[in-house]
Parts: C-alpha cells; structure tokens; sequence
C-alpha cells in the first residue's frame, strides 16, 4: 500500500511538473556536454607540456643519458660530460652549439646523421629553453 502511494505519488509530481523537470534534464545534458568538450579540447590543445614536444622527444633519446633531463649534466663511464646550463654551453652561440651537436668532439658522439637540420634547430631551440629553466645563477 506505501509503495503504490508512493509510486502513485511520483506519477502525480511529474505529470504536474513536466516542463521543469525537462529543463533540468536538458540543462544537465548540455553541462556534461560543455564539460566533456572542454576537457577534450584541453587535451588536445593548449595544455600540452613541454616534455611531449618532438623536440622534447629529440632531447630525451640523445641528450638525456649523459646531460641529464635538465641539462645538468653528470660522470658516464667516467667522463664528466658538462652541464648544458653553465659554461660554453650558455654562453656560446646556437651556431657554436649546432656544429657540436652535428659533429660531436671532446667525447661526445656526433648526431649529425642521426637528425635532420630542421630537427637540429628545434633540438638547440630547445636547449635553450631548458637552459632558461635550470641555469644555474
């Protein structure tokens, strides 16, 4: 008896209250819409990190195990390979730095056949970036 007074009662509440009760539900569609689309663009576009640029991608494959992620540096098999954020390394031009990329020397292995020129600028681009994030004042 409860239930059908309680089942009756809700028939009742939404045959009295049709339109409100269809706006509600058409204002939650086009919010979770709003919202789904929002993070969709977010993910797609501007919130992109730096670390997923082809640069970025660039450094961690042929920079990374000697430099280290941010460019500090660090001993590899017993060489102390430079910091990238002090030094030559930041006072140089990004001509200077390009040929030591492409030709190597002074213990570095050259890239130059590994990577095409254009490749070679967004990777000096972007150790300047990095440089400007971790120099070391």
């Amino acid at each position: 008896m409860l239930i059908e007074t309680c089942w009756s009662f809700s028939l009742q509440q939404r045959k009295k209250l049709p339109v409100p009760w269809s706006a509600a539900r058409l204002f939650l569609k086009l919010a979770l819409l709003i919202s789904v689309c929002l993070l969709g663009s977010c993910a797609l576009n501007g919130d992109k990190d730096d670390n997923d640029s082809p640069a970025a991608q660039l450094f961690a494959k042929h920079c990374v195990a000697c430099h280290g992620p941010n460019g500090e540096g660090k001993q590899v098999s017993g060489q102390i390979v430079p910091s990238l954020n002090t030094g030559h390394a930041l006072t140089d031009g990004d001509e200077i730095l390009r040929r030591q990329i492409q030709r190597g020397g002074k213990g570095m292995p050259p890239f130059d056949y590994q990577i095409t020129p254009e490749q070679l600028n967004d990777l000096v681009r972007y150790i300047r970036q990095v440089q400007d994030k971790h120099k070391v004042k």
